[in-house]
């Protein structure tokens, strides 16, 4: 089995974590792995420690965050160079799965997907999983990804059900799941000592306004009232130079003041 990875970032944000948790059980299967990725980031640090063929693919050159038009239009005009891209290293690798980790290189997959069985490979078509780790709460995003899951008739996994119920109904009977991330272990604690220390309350992911962080602070205010021993940790950040992820994590030290709220940055030993 020959599954080549895709991924919209060389960035490590929750997305890249899967991805990576993911690559070594592939590998232990006795699968041969293939990661494609859009420049030299800490990413590709990542995955080639792991011993994984990683090829480098056209950045989609868009805005985290919400997309403007000049960002669609941005998008359209690189779609074809990145579909050939996708084509010729499904070729290069002879994929049996093309497993896309992110939304904005999903359009040029399903194309890549069509026309490498188009170019020879022995099959009538080729697989496409799409793992969805994230609402996509734009239409013109929603629009494009259920045309190209359509088109390439793609499994979809949603990490979550908020996550996939936008993509359901696009789906054929069969192809959409439902699976929840997972972490390594922790070490065990003693939870004795911890009670004695008081309630610890930690909130994990990516700084952005649909993770959650602001209501997770709104409810810190009404629980310090009643229980004045309570502590909260941040744990995440705003990553992939998103603006407005960054403006949101300023807006919650500010409405942090004054509670027993840590910011503890962005930690990739997520168990500890």
């Amino acid at each position: 089995m020959r599954v080549l990875f895709i991924d919209q970032y060389s960035e490590l944000g929750g997305a890249q974590r899967c991805l990576l948790d993911l690559l070594p059980v592939v590998l232990d299967a006795g699968w041969e792995a293939h990661v494609a990725i859009p420049g030299d980031g800490p990413l590709a640090k990542s995955i080639a420690s792991l011993g994984v063929s990683l090829h480098l693919i056209p950045d989609t050159r868009l805005s985290a965050g919400h997309k403007s038009w000049r960002d669609i239009l941005n998008f359209t005009r690189h779609l074809p160079r990145l579909a050939a891209a996708i084509t010729d290293l499904v070729l290069r690798c002879d994929a049996d799965l093309v497993y896309v980790n992110g939304s904005r290189v999903l359009p040029a997959a399903s194309l890549a997907a069509g026309g490498a069985v188009r170019k020879g490979i022995a099959r009538k078509s080729l697989p496409v999983l799409f793992h969805s780790h994230n609402r996509l709460r734009q239409r013109a995003d929603r629009w494009v990804a259920t045309r190209a899951i359509r088109h390439c008739n793609a499994t979809v996994v949603g990490c979550c059900r908020f996550a996939l119920e936008p993509l359901e109904r696009h789906v054929r009977p069969g192809r959409a799941h439902l699976v929840y991330n997972g972490t390594a272990r922790p070490e065990p604690t003693d939870s004795r000592a911890a009670r004695k220390a008081g309630l610890t309350i930690g909130v994990i992911g990516r700084i952005s306004a649909d993770k959650g962080q602001k209501e997770f602070l709104q409810a810190t205010h009404r629980i310090s009232a009643v229980l004045p021993d309570c502590r909260f940790l941040v744990y995440g950040d705003a990553l992939f130079g998103d603006q407005q992820a960054i403006q949101y994590r300023d807006s919650l030290r500010t409405l942090a003041e004054g509670l027993p709220v840590e910011f503890l940055g962005w930690r990739r030993d997520v168990a500890s």
